[in-house]
Protein backbone atom coordinates (compact mmCIF):
# COMPACT_ATOMS: atom_id res chain seq x y z
CA UNK A 1 0.00 0.00 0.00
CA UNK A 2 1.30 3.44 -0.93
CA UNK A 3 -1.36 5.63 0.68
CA UNK A 4 -4.97 5.61 1.83
CA UNK A 5 -7.50 8.41 2.41
CA UNK A 6 -10.97 8.21 3.94
CA UNK A 7 -13.85 10.62 4.44
CA UNK A 8 -16.81 9.81 6.70
CA UNK A 9 -19.98 11.46 7.93
CA UNK A 10 -22.23 10.32 10.76
CA UNK A 11 -24.69 13.13 9.99
CA UNK A 12 -28.31 11.98 9.76
CA UNK A 13 -29.74 13.23 6.46
CA UNK A 14 -32.52 12.62 3.94
CA UNK A 15 -32.07 11.87 0.23
CA UNK A 16 -34.83 11.97 -2.40
CA UNK A 17 -33.09 12.30 -5.80
CA UNK A 18 -33.68 9.04 -7.68
CA UNK A 19 -31.46 6.99 -9.96
CA UNK A 20 -32.61 5.07 -13.03
CA UNK A 21 -32.82 1.35 -12.22
CA UNK A 22 -32.44 0.33 -15.86
CA UNK A 23 -29.78 -0.53 -18.46
CA UNK A 24 -28.17 2.93 -18.59
CA UNK A 25 -24.96 3.93 -16.78
CA UNK A 26 -25.38 5.83 -13.49
CA UNK A 27 -24.73 9.54 -14.15
CA UNK A 28 -24.13 12.65 -12.04
CA UNK A 29 -27.75 13.72 -12.57
CA UNK A 30 -28.89 10.68 -10.56
CA UNK A 31 -28.88 10.30 -6.79
CA UNK A 32 -27.20 12.77 -4.44
CA UNK A 33 -23.45 13.35 -4.07
CA UNK A 34 -22.99 12.41 -0.40
CA UNK A 35 -19.22 12.33 0.18
CA UNK A 36 -15.95 12.86 -1.69
CA UNK A 37 -12.44 11.59 -1.05
CA UNK A 38 -9.31 12.92 -2.78
CA UNK A 39 -5.96 11.27 -3.34
CA UNK A 40 -2.78 12.38 -5.15
CA UNK A 41 -1.49 9.23 -6.90
CA UNK A 42 2.28 8.85 -6.98
CA UNK A 43 2.32 7.05 -10.33
CA UNK A 44 0.01 6.81 -13.35
CA UNK A 45 -1.15 3.23 -13.71
CA UNK A 46 -1.13 2.40 -10.01
CA UNK A 47 -4.31 0.75 -8.79
CA UNK A 48 -6.80 2.77 -6.75
CA UNK A 49 -8.94 0.55 -4.52
CA UNK A 50 -12.26 2.20 -3.68
CA UNK A 51 -14.54 1.23 -0.83
CA UNK A 52 -17.78 2.88 0.31
CA UNK A 53 -20.36 2.04 2.99
CA UNK A 54 -23.67 3.78 3.54
CA UNK A 55 -26.15 3.01 6.34
CA UNK A 56 -29.69 3.51 5.09
CA UNK A 57 -33.15 3.63 6.65
CA UNK A 58 -36.25 4.62 4.63
CA UNK A 59 -39.63 6.00 5.51
CA UNK A 60 -42.15 6.45 2.73
CA UNK A 61 -42.35 3.11 0.89
CA UNK A 62 -40.45 -0.07 0.09
CA UNK A 63 -37.67 0.93 -2.30
CA UNK A 64 -34.38 -0.22 -3.78
CA UNK A 65 -31.42 1.96 -2.81
CA UNK A 66 -28.33 2.26 -4.97
CA UNK A 67 -24.99 3.97 -5.02
CA UNK A 68 -22.16 4.76 -7.42
CA UNK A 69 -18.64 6.17 -7.37
CA UNK A 70 -17.80 8.78 -10.01
CA UNK A 71 -14.27 10.17 -10.55
CA UNK A 72 -13.49 13.91 -10.72
CA UNK A 73 -15.76 15.79 -13.13
CA UNK A 74 -16.58 12.66 -15.14
CA UNK A 75 -20.31 12.30 -15.71
CA UNK A 76 -20.81 8.53 -15.31
CA UNK A 77 -19.91 5.90 -12.74
CA UNK A 78 -16.61 4.07 -12.91
CA UNK A 79 -17.02 0.54 -14.32
CA UNK A 80 -17.82 -1.90 -11.52
CA UNK A 81 -18.36 0.91 -8.99
CA UNK A 82 -22.16 0.66 -8.67
CA UNK A 83 -24.17 -1.37 -6.15
CA UNK A 84 -27.60 -1.89 -4.60
CA UNK A 85 -28.16 -2.13 -0.86
CA UNK A 86 -28.86 -5.65 0.37
CA UNK A 87 -32.64 -6.07 0.18
CA UNK A 88 -35.01 -3.14 0.16
CA UNK A 89 -35.44 -0.42 2.75
CA UNK A 90 -38.90 -0.50 4.32
CA UNK A 91 -41.26 1.80 6.24
CA UNK A 92 -40.83 4.06 9.25
CA UNK A 93 -38.70 2.68 12.04
CA UNK A 94 -36.94 0.24 9.72
CA UNK A 95 -33.55 -1.05 10.73
CA UNK A 96 -30.66 0.20 8.65
CA UNK A 97 -29.61 -1.53 5.45
CA UNK A 98 -26.00 -1.35 4.32
CA UNK A 99 -24.96 -0.27 0.84
CA UNK A 100 -21.47 -1.58 0.04
CA UNK A 101 -19.30 -0.68 -2.96
CA UNK A 102 -15.86 -2.25 -3.42
CA UNK A 103 -14.14 -1.68 -6.73
CA UNK A 104 -10.88 -0.58 -8.30
CA UNK A 105 -9.64 1.67 -11.04
CA UNK A 106 -6.35 2.93 -12.40
CA UNK A 107 -4.67 6.22 -11.51
CA UNK A 108 -4.80 8.41 -14.62
CA UNK A 109 -2.77 11.40 -13.33
CA UNK A 110 -0.32 12.26 -10.53
CA UNK A 111 -2.35 15.26 -9.44
CA UNK A 112 -5.39 15.16 -7.20
CA UNK A 113 -8.15 12.73 -8.16
CA UNK A 114 -11.48 13.04 -6.37
CA UNK A 115 -13.91 10.15 -6.03
CA UNK A 116 -17.55 11.09 -5.42
CA UNK A 117 -20.09 8.82 -3.70
CA UNK A 118 -23.65 9.16 -5.05
CA UNK A 119 -26.65 7.53 -3.33
CA UNK A 120 -30.36 7.50 -4.16
CA UNK A 121 -33.64 5.58 -4.20
CA UNK A 122 -34.70 3.82 -7.41
CA UNK A 123 -38.23 5.26 -7.21
CA UNK A 124 -39.82 8.29 -5.55
CA UNK A 125 -39.10 7.91 -1.83
CA UNK A 126 -37.20 9.50 1.01
CA UNK A 127 -34.26 7.51 2.30
CA UNK A 128 -32.37 8.38 5.46
CA UNK A 129 -28.62 7.98 5.86
CA UNK A 130 -27.15 6.92 9.20
CA UNK A 131 -30.58 6.37 10.77
CA UNK A 132 -34.32 6.46 10.15
CA UNK A 133 -37.21 8.88 10.54
CA UNK A 134 -38.72 7.16 13.57
CA UNK A 135 -35.61 7.38 15.73
CA UNK A 136 -33.15 9.64 13.89
CA UNK A 137 -29.58 8.52 14.29
CA UNK A 138 -29.13 4.93 15.35
CA UNK A 139 -26.73 3.46 17.90
CA UNK A 140 -25.67 6.77 19.39
CA UNK A 141 -24.18 8.24 16.23
CA UNK A 142 -22.37 4.96 15.54
CA UNK A 143 -23.30 4.74 11.84
CA UNK A 144 -21.01 6.73 9.55
CA UNK A 145 -21.36 6.67 5.79
CA UNK A 146 -17.84 6.61 4.36
CA UNK A 147 -15.66 6.38 1.26
CA UNK A 148 -12.00 5.30 1.10
CA UNK A 149 -9.40 5.45 -1.69
CA UNK A 150 -6.24 3.37 -1.34
CA UNK A 151 -3.35 3.47 -3.81
CA UNK A 152 -1.33 0.32 -4.40
CA UNK A 153 1.54 -0.35 -6.80
CA UNK A 154 0.56 -1.95 -10.06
Amino acid sequence: MIQSRQEASSTYRSVTTTFAFDTTTWSTSEGTNILNVSIDPVSVGNRILLSARAYIGEVSTTVRVGGAIIRNAETVALPGCVALAGGTATGAGADANVLTIDCETEATVTTQETYNLYIGPATAATIHLNGNLATGQLLGNGFATNIRATEIER
